[in-house]
């Protein structure tokens, strides 16, 4: 979902994803109610896992209201350090956040997403999701997946490649192209690749 019409302004920096900014973000996703508010958060980081053309950092949530609400959740921001060019982060940050335009059924499965929006003009970005370490066994660097777990990946990989079959022409290529997305190879992808890591 790319949320393009927000009743509130979006974040600068992760600093302002805090507990008035999940408030909101929440009240508007109808996680909780419109009384219930975010009255504390507790934050850490997210390691070695990601990172490196985004801030990203976890929050659980501690609200005033007793709820079912979830409470754990990951929210990405734009880096404090710019470590690429800032027309290339800005080119990975429309990608990542269109993509959750795209029907869970058509891509990968992911964390139920409360907020996916951007205002490119302001160099705003947001994405809040639920925490998948909060009901799920997490791979990360840290934690590899064992050669058993990657073959149970394999069916739902195969029905995102077909679903992705011909997206090179017709509507896949319309959808493909209005979230930037070129093929892997093309001359500008590997001039980036090329500027961000020399010598490669």
């Amino acid at each position: 979902m790319n949320d393009t019409a927000l009743e509130f302004p979006l974040p600068a920096n992760l600093e302002e994803m805090d507990a008035a900014f999940m408030t909101k973000v929440l009240r508007r996703s109808g996680a909780i109610s419109s009384t219930n508010e975010v009255i504390s958060q507790v934050e850490k980081g997210v390691g070695m896992t990601a990172g490196y053309f985004s801030a990203i950092k976890k929050v659980h949530c501690t609200y005033k209201e007793p709820t079912d609400a979830p409470r754990a959740f990951v929210v990405k921001a734009w880096p404090q350090l710019e470590i690429a060019p800032k027309d290339s982060i800005r080119a990975m940050f429309i990608k990542d956040i269109k993509g959750y335009q795209i029907p869970e059924s058509e891509f990968y499965p992911r964390p139920i997403t409360h907020l996916a929006a951007f205002d490119a003009d302001k160099d705003q970005w947001a994405l809040v999701m639920e925490d998948a370490d909060a009901y799920a066994d997490h791979k990360v660097h840290e934690n590899e997946m064992t050669f058993e777990e990657v073959m149970t990946m394999i069916p739902g990989m195969v029905d995102v490649a077909v679903a992705w079959e011909g997206c090179d022409s017709g509507d896949k290529a319309g959808q493909l192209a209005d979230m930037g997305v070129d093929f892997w190879a093309s001359a500008e992808n590997i001039t980036n690749f090329k500027a961000l890591m020399p010598g490669s």
